[in-house]
């Protein structure tokens, strides 16, 4: 991604989120990529009442809400979808007979199902987590300090595979004759 992605995702993510709280100030947190902290991009939020939090590197992983709490669980949903399909979607082959990647409605419903799969309070615990908080008083300060890192993991939503699924997506993912044209994860 260069400037132009990033202006992009403003305009078509950023700029259309819920709630559409441009008349109030918003306030944006992401990592230390050269693209983020261009001038015309911070122009662009500037325009949008939207501060920018710049994560420090390598803190990615203590103060980034994704990182911290929705970012494992949402890959194994996702990995969880993947592994279903490869057991049970309808599938496309070359002439090698090898599995084609599947279609982008396939993908895109793998992607809905993870994100919904992720509680509302997984997620608004992992922004408090990360010491960010709607309580301006506050109040939720020392949340990052308080919450465990285990608590709150998805996995009660995860759908656990049984050995024989585990075998025969073995059988079709992890095959020895194994071509290239396999556009998997």
């Amino acid at each position: 991604m260069d400037e132009e992605g990033v202006k992009l995702w403003i305009e078509n993510v950023w700029n259309k989120r819920h709630g559409e709280l441009h008349k109030e100030n918003s306030l944006l947190v992401w990592d230390r990529f050269s693209p983020h902290s261009t001038k015309d991009i911070k122009k662009c939020l500037n325009h949008l009442n939207t501060k920018q939090a710049v994560i420090p590197g390598g803190l990615t992983s203590i103060l980034q809400p994704l990182d911290v709490r929705i970012n494992k669980p949402f890959q194994e949903n996702v990995r969880a979808e993947w592994n279903k399909w490869m057991v049970e979607g309808d599938k496309s082959y070359t002439k090698g007979g090898n599995i084609l990647t599947p279609p982008l409605d396939a993908l895109c419903e793998f992607v809905v199902k993870s994100r919904d799969a992720i509680r509302v309070e997984v997620i608004t615990k992992s922004f408090k987590k990360c010491g960010i908080s709607n309580k301006m008083d506050g109040e939720e300060d020392d949340t990052l300090w308080r919450c465990s890192d285990g608590e709150d993991s998805n996995n009660e939503h995860k759908d656990e595979a049984s050995d024989s699924e585990l075998d025969h997506y073995d059988d079709l993912h992890l095959s020895a004759s194994h071509e290239l044209d396999f556009e998997g994860f």
